[in-house]
């Protein structure tokens, strides 16, 4: 081998040498710029995932937002939750389903790419197979089992389960269906939280539901008691009231049975001494006094005025005295449209030209304990006062209705009615609207009273000028 030949071999291995070098000095800045690459790429994805978990906070934020939930009921809430945790994962599927007392009220699911929450059934054996986490409020994986994989929409993957579990017998199970569940402690954190604070939104707002529900129930029971208040009071009242009645009656009666009965006997006088100027010839000197002849004459229209008088007042110390009285008659098993017919049979010629009584009765083979007479008068004093408001004619209607293990009697009018301050007082003795001599106001007293002795209730609406109607709540037998 020439030199020459030698010479151009060693200044090829001497590039070769050289190239070796630029090429390992040229890889090992390709590999640190990868090396710093890669960790440029590792900065942007942990910054890429803080910021998602920021984005989920946010959205939850944003969730929480009093405006967003005050509109929205209990399943709307549950469902725009579930949306919002079902769109943080992108591939994902969802279930809710809603327990109430053990009992699945409602179960709706969501595949991935379907616009809205479909209904689905499944039985009690499918039913048991849904993936239900074992701690209440708190986020679990667990995997399909074989029978759950084989119910409609379900995919293989890996579950993700909570169940809410609120006011004990109220829950809420959401199963999410995802690929994975490979994400940072943050953002699983955060979804911690979000379930907690998704938990105590519905919580309130069952608690709320409760409160509104128990302020009612409240409501009603403070009118009750408001209303058996007003009733005891008034039972009250007409006790005092008839105290005072019975002593009246009695120092009323002793000296009407002494005035009646000297009534009796000056009509007897009067008559022997008509008697005696006829037969001894004293009627021409009686004839010729005009005075004599003038009081003689009115004697029989004085005494005829007095008898009628004594016998008023006696109606009146009756009508006491049975409004003051226990109730001593029996009372036996009665049905309620006996009385109530004959009491139209006994009005009948009052009422029939101008006002028609119309019967309505709804209690077939309910019967109340009561005396028929004493009820017969009741609704004889109803029908008449009904016809006095309507001077003009109308209808009077009765009708019967079983309520709860007690009789319902209504008789409404059509007449002029009563302003309220009437209304508190039409059960008290003597108290009357009607023109002087047409009453004594003692019928609605004494009806009070015999309701009263059969343990009835009485209730009376009236609007001025368009009616009355009187209510009474009879126990059934």
């Amino acid at each position: 081998m020439s030199a020459e030949l030698e010479q151009q071999i060693a200044l090829l291995s001497k590039a070769l040498e050289r190239e070796k070098k630029a090429r390992q000095q040229l890889e090992h800045k390709i590999e640190a710029f990868n090396a710093e690459q890669f960790e440029i790429n590792k900065d942007l994805l942990s910054s890429y995932e803080h910021a998602r978990v920021r984005e989920v906070q946010l959205q939850f934020l944003t969730f929480l937002s009093k405006n967003n939930i005050d509109d929205k009921s209990l399943n709307e809430i549950t469902h725009y939750f579930a949306s919002n945790i079902k769109e943080l994962f992108s591939q994902a599927s969802c279930l809710i389903y809603k327990r109430i007392n053990g009992q699945i009220q409602e179960l709706k699911y969501q595949a991935h790419g379907m616009p809205d929450w479909q209904a689905i059934q499944l039985s009690d054996d499918e039913l048991q197979e849904l993936p239900r986490a074992k701690e209440l409020n708190k986020w679990q994986r667990q995997e399909f089992t074989a029978s759950a994989k084989q119910l409609a929409h379900y995919r293989g993957e890996p579950t993700l389960v909570i169940n809410f579990s609120i006011k004990e017998r109220y829950q809420v199970g959401i199963v999410l269906v995802i690929e994975h569940y490979c994400y940072s402690d943050d953002f699983k954190d955060t979804l911690q939280i979000a379930a907690n604070q998704f938990a105590t939104i519905i919580s309130k707002r069952l608690t709320d539901a409760e409160l509104s529900l128990n302020y009612q129930k409240l409501k009603s029971t403070v009118k009750t008691l408001r209303s058996t208040q007003k009733q005891l009071v008034h039972a009250e009242k007409m006790a005092s009231l008839g105290t005072l009645s019975a002593g009246v009656a009695h120092e009323i009666n002793n000296p009407l049975s002494y005035l009646a009965s000297n009534l009796e006997t000056l009509n007897t006088y009067v008559d022997e001494i008509e008697t005696f100027a006829t037969h001894q010839g004293v009627a021409p000197f009686v004839q010729q006094n005009s005075k004599i002849s003038y009081v003689l004459d009115d004697l029989p229209d004085l005494l005829f005025a007095c008898v009628d008088a004594t016998k008023r007042i006696s109606n009146i110390v009756s009508g006491l005295n049975s409004f003051s009285r226990k109730n001593d008659e029996n009372l036996s098993p009665l049905d309620i449209s006996y009385p109530i017919e004959a009491a139209v049979a006994i009005t009948h010629n009052e009422l029939k030209y101008k006002h028609q009584v119309q019967l309505d009765f709804n209690h077939q083979g309910a019967l109340v304990s009561g005396n028929k007479g004493q009820l017969q008068q009741v609704f004889t004093n109803f029908l008449i006062n009904a016809a006095h408001a309507m001077p003009e004619g109308g209808n009077v209607s009765i009708s019967t209705l079983v309520i709860e293990g007690n009789l319902q009697i209504k008789i409404s009018d059509q007449g002029i009615g009563m302003e309220e301050k009437v209304l508190a007082r039409i059960f008290e003795p003597f108290f009357t609207t009607k023109a002087e001599n047409e009453g004594t106001g003692l019928g609605l007293s004494i009806t009070y009273a015999i309701l009263t002795a059969h343990n009835a209730v009485v209730e009376v609406v009236s609007t001025k000028n368009k009616g009355t109607t009187f209510s009474i709540m009879m126990p059934l037998t």
